[in-house]
């Protein structure tokens, strides 16, 4: 593949399941693993990026920054602050890069509303909301496991957004409701069968003093 007329190859894939290589195989990629430091242990592969399931971000990513690898990571970075606030302490002192989803912030409409609104051109932001929902994957579990959900999964596209644009937040509250769920897991059954209907909220007020909101919903 090409990234801006740079030349890229993957050079090895992995993953838990040993039947992914042949997936990868049929993609041209070349080695396949089901053992990460065999990645960020590989000479040859200079970026590594971690897109697993988020529970495992955590535990992955360290071993990436340790080998001098530049990282790309899924959301979230970890699932509990204390990993988070390691990860950014390693990334301070490694001579590469972390660089960690969601990537909205980088695109070139986002920064042009962050330019408008840091100029004052809207007057001063009091309330802000972001909503995001979909019914949830139907090929994997880890979606309706502990440390899944659509905060984790969905919301922290609204966090990162709203965040980005009126400054970081102070302290957070955050409620859930489900009216169904279904906590066994089936490959053969669809996603409808797991969670019937579940909304999350989040408040936090920010240092601009105001209250953004950040929705994330599943419908079945």
């Amino acid at each position: 593949m090409n990234l801006k007329g740079v030349p890229c190859e993957i050079r090895i894939a992995c993953d838990a399941l040993p039947s992914v290589a042949e997936r990868a195989r049929e993609r041209g990629i070349p080695a396949f693993t089901t053992d990460p430091n065999k990645v960020t242990g590989r000479a040859n592969v200079d970026i590594v990026l971690v897109l697993s399931a988020m529970q495992s971000h955590g535990s992955l990513t360290p071993a990436a920054l340790l080998a001098g690898k530049q990282l790309l990571v899924g959301k979230e970075m970890a699932m509990v602050l204390a990993e988070a606030a390691e990860l950014v302490e390693l990334a301070k002192t490694s001579k590469d890069h972390l660089v960690c989803a969601p990537h909205v912030t980088l695109s070139r409409t986002y920064q042009q509303m962050w330019r408008r609104i840091a100029a004052g051109d809207i007057g001063r932001i009091h309330s802000a909301r972001g909503m995001y929902g979909w019914s949830g994957p139907d090929w994997t579990p880890w979606f309706y496991e502990t440390g899944g959900g659509p905060m984790f999964d969905l919301g922290v596209h609204n966090v990162t957004t709203l965040t980005g644009l009126i400054g970081p937040a102070i302290c957070a509250a955050t409620t859930m409701g489900s009216r169904s769920r279904r906590s066994s897991w089936n490959p053969q059954d669809r996603k409808r069968r797991w969670w019937q209907d579940w909304a999350i909220n989040r408040w936090w007020p920010f240092s601009g003093n105001g209250w953004p909101s950040a929705r994330a919903t599943g419908f079945a």
